[in-house]
């Protein structure tokens, strides 16, 4: 009797053995769990990059002077104050400001993400304490006369000391979120136009808000106004380092969900 049960639990032994082994290895679930997570970030990440190339290619960016990377950020962003409810879903339009230009150059572009299209190029000025031709040094302090890099949404449009302006909110903690206390907006000024820089070789400066030419002023503000978005980049390290919104991953994530 007790060889028999010893042949019993041997068999039973060898049944459970060739079960075990026919099942999965959990750690090659897990492996194949990352893998297929993996696999869906990348392909998020590369529709992403799709879309900001065609976006690009069909606005004729680079011919205009706007490079890639600059305009990828600007639309990384913009995608993320989506995510965070900032921006309504029927809102398409991104403003990019590059600073890394000199201001004799027409440096702020208007885009449509949706139609994939330029709507406007025109000059911007920087703070006067900002920098001369070209913008080096920024600020979100009060009175410091300074522009403020980052992401803002757009406002209302009102008459103010600089006629039609735009009312801008600033997104960033730390860099531009003083905008509404330091009375940053965008206006209209004479210092900045075609003829001011054929006479000085520079747009003039602004006490630290984004001012345009006088005559382009009703049409960007009202193609701007009513919580659309504006960028304004320069490859500052710390500012890069630190913006939360330049996430390229969650604006992939949400720009797949959409």
């Amino acid at each position: 009797m007790n060889g028999l049960k010893k042949i019993l639990h041997i068999g039973i032994f060898v049944v459970l053995v060739s079960i075990l082994s026919s099942l999965p290895n959990p750690s090659h679930l897990s492996n194949l769990g990352s893998t297929n997570i993996s696999n869906s970030i990348e392909s998020q990440l590369v529709e992403f990059e799709d879309f900001a190339k065609e976006a690009y290619e069909q606005a004729g960016l680079e011919a205009k002077g706007l490079d890639f990377y600059v305009f990828k950020s600007g639309v990384t962003g913009f995608y993320n104050l989506k995510k965070q409810g900032q921006i309504m879903s029927h809102k398409n339009i991104v403003a990019i400001v590059d600073f890394r230009k000199p201001s004799f150059e027409k440096r702020m572009y208007i885009v449509d993400l949706k139609q994939k299209k330029l709507l406007k190029q025109t000059f911007v000025a920087h703070g006067k304490n900002t920098g001369l031709i070209y913008a080096t040094n920024f600020s979100n302090a009060p009175n410091s006369l300074q522009s403020s890099l980052g992401f803002y949404k757009t406002d209302n449009s009102y008459y103010g000391d600089f006629g039609y302006s735009l009312r801008l909110d600033g997104m960033e903690v730390d860099f531009n979120d003083k905008a509404r206390s330091r009375a940053i907006v965008l206006h209209g000024a004479n210092f900045v136009s075609q003829s001011f820089v054929n006479r000085y070789g520079r747009c003039g400066r602004s006490y630290g808000c984004p001012a345009i030419p006088l005559e382009d002023t009703h049409n960007v503000v009202n193609t701007l106004k009513g919580g659309n978005c504006l960028f304004i980049y320069k490859d500052d390290l710390y500012y890069l380092n630190e913006s939360k919104l330049l996430n390229t991953y969650e604006a992939a994530r949400f720009f797949a969900q959409k």
